[in-house]
């Protein structure tokens, strides 16, 4: 239901003194009785609304898919300099004459 404030005709000062709302009338309205058409443009609204949260979840969904690939090859690139630490370290090179770890991550990165 809603409420409307309408003032009624102007009433005595020393009355409105005693009282401030004398005076003031309240209407109330069934929202039973509003217009099909009002019906039908909140549904309408609240189906575009719907529809513009789903195109929203949808983008999100593939900005997040686009994120884990992008960590995973991340992930994948370290292992493999992980994995040639290792197999320098295996064929005993001496840590001065191997390049260094993170420059060689540089260049993978890049």
């Amino acid at each position: 239901m809603s409420v409307e404030q309408r003032p009624v005709d102007s009433p005595p000062t020393d009355e409105r003194a005693k009282n401030p709302r004398y005076g003031i009338e309240l209407e109330f309205r069934s929202t039973d009785t509003d217009s099909s058409a009002d019906r039908v443009e909140r549904t309408l609204a609240v189906r575009i609304e719907r529809v513009r949260l789903l195109a929203r979840i949808a983008a999100l969904e593939r900005e997040l898919e686009e994120c884990e690939k992008r960590r995973q090859e991340i992930i994948t690139r370290y292992e493999r300099v992980l994995e040639d630490q290792r197999a320098d370290a295996d064929r005993g090179e001496t840590r001065t004459n191997a390049p260094d770890p993170l420059g060689r991550l540089r260049r993978i990165v890049r």
